[in-house]
């Protein structure tokens, strides 16, 4: 199988692994979500999977949590915030800032493919027009994924020739407040009606409670496995056919 988008044929993909929020490692002080780990990735030639919110201002800005609280112990909304106030916060405790998308872009130039995550929730606002109206002039490599099917479907509206995936875990096992319904229905991979994936991108420790309809689902097209965090869950995965989206170590090369 290959994308659509003829820049990113699947045999591609399956060279690269994904290190997490970039190759982040707080013990030398580089941050998650930071040009300092993309960078490192780069270096180190591995894809890079990150996450987008937007600001007070709109922007896209590349971080993982709606709130401020476990990156700077401020308890605020990252949407709430203006450009101004975010580009003032330092994160995890280094010199790094919240970059924006178009930062990441400028920095990485196609040395790397990239796997970005659309965030979005009840008090955030969704990034996905944002995103698309930076990466429609970007010239590397991409894919886009999300845990809502929505989101998807308007990516693949917005930019036809751009491979989207799906996001799936338990829920409500992972701490999540969602009803039973949409766990199950988000949990099994139910929605290809809403959004038609590209890809499947699972939570590699609940793998195994793929429904025999996901099963079948993941044989359409390539499988990223998240988060692989030793040696052999990373072995298992390569294995099965996946490509690993890993953080905490160094897979083997």
């Amino acid at each position: 199988m290959k994308f659509k988008n003829v820049n990113l044929p699947t045999e591609q993909l399956h060279s690269f692994d994904f290190a997490h929020r970039g190759l982040h490692d707080s013990g030398r002080g580089v941050a998650e979500n930071s040009l300092d780990a993309f960078e490192a990735a780069c270096e180190q030639g591995f894809g890079i999977e990150l996450d987008v919110r937007l600001s007070a201002d709109g922007t896209a800005r590349v971080f993982h949590d709606a709130t401020l609280k476990r990156a700077a112990g401020i308890k605020k909304l990252i949407s709430k915030l203006t450009d101004c106030e975010l580009d003032d916060i330092r994160i995890f405790g280094t010199q790094s800032r919240i970059p924006t998308l178009s930062e990441v872009l400028e920095r990485i130039a196609d040395r790397v493919p990239l796997l970005i995550e659309l965030k979005s929730d009840k008090k955030s606002p969704d990034p996905t027009r944002a995103v698309h109206s930076l990466l429609k002039h970007y010239k590397g490599r991409y894919l886009i994924q999300s845990f809502d099917p929505r989101q998807l479907r308007l990516y693949r509206r917005l930019s036809p020739e751009t491979p989207v995936g799906l996001l799936a875990t338990g829920l409500r096992e992972n701490g999540e407040k969602v009803s039973r319904i949409i766990d199950y229905v988000l949990k099994n991979l139910k929605v290809d009606f809403i959004c038609r994936p590209d890809f499947i991108s699972y939570d590699f420790s609940k793998r195994d409670r793929l429904s025999a309809i996901a099963r079948r689902r993941l044989a359409r097209g390539p499988e990223f496995s998240w988060t692989i965090r030793n040696l052999e869950d990373y072995a298992k995965a390569k294995e099965l056919g996946c490509i690993p989206i890993f953080e905490g170590f160094l897979p083997k090369r």
